[in-house]
């Protein structure tokens, strides 16, 4: 769906419309449009409930901690990669270097050795910011009490926010808005680690201010 607005007697009136109904005709959607303000205070709501109710924030939680391992294990494998490739750079730069014959022309030689130091020095660049982004990218897991105390304050929170900052703070934390027009229910998927980037504000932010 796509947003838009129609204007009645000096005011604005802003729905979300159906693409498939604007391109294809109006039959071809359940509902062809649904009001802005009553979804977007659903999909408030549902921010605040994941705060409010245990089961759903140790689900949210969960799904956070899975795919936070396994930018963990990819960091690693990333690492062992880099490791193997100066590994085998060095490799080459001894076998070359066994090769070579005092007294014998060997300027083909010297410039294969000249390229294989420049994959070591470039195979160790790799390595160290492999090595970086591992040792840097390890927070502490999420701790329930503090999240769910975040989320339930984030109405306050979300008050005091620029639309720019509302907008920023959705798109951190909702991946997926979707409505059944057949059915009138709508469901929020969220970004699992989307939580996390709300829950570490940058310095001086309102949430930062506001956040218990």
């Amino acid at each position: 769906m796509s947003p838009s607005a129609t204007h009645k007697r000096g005011r604005a009136y802003r729905y979300y419309v159906c693409l498939a109904a604007q391109k294809r005709g109006r039959s071809v959607c359940p509902s062809k449009s649904v009001a802005a303000g009553a979804l977007e205070r659903f999909v408030l709501e549902r921010i605040q409930a994941v705060g409010r109710d245990p089961a759903l924030l140790a689900r949210v939680l969960a799904e956070t901690q899975a795919v936070e391992a396994e930018q963990i294990a990819s960091r690693e494998a990333e690492v062992t990669a880099a490791v193997n490739a100066v590994r085998s750079a060095h490799a080459e730069v001894r076998r070359l270097s066994e090769r070579f014959q005092p007294g014998e022309s060997n300027c083909e030689l010297v410039s294969q050795l000249a390229a294989a130091h420049e994959q070591v020095t470039a195979a160790d660049a790799v390595l160290t910011e492999a090595r970086h982004r591992r040792d840097t990218a390890g927070p502490e897991p999420l701790s329930e009490s503090d999240t769910a105390a975040v989320l339930a304050a984030f109405q306050p929170i979300w008050d005091v926010l620029t639309p720019r900052e509302q907008s920023r703070t959705l798109r951190l934390l909702v991946s997926q808005v979707e409505y059944d027009g057949r059915t009138r229910r709508a469901t929020v998927s969220f970004h699992p680690t989307g939580l996390r980037t709300f829950l570490t504000p940058a310095p001086h932010s309102p949430m930062e201010e506001m956040s218990p």
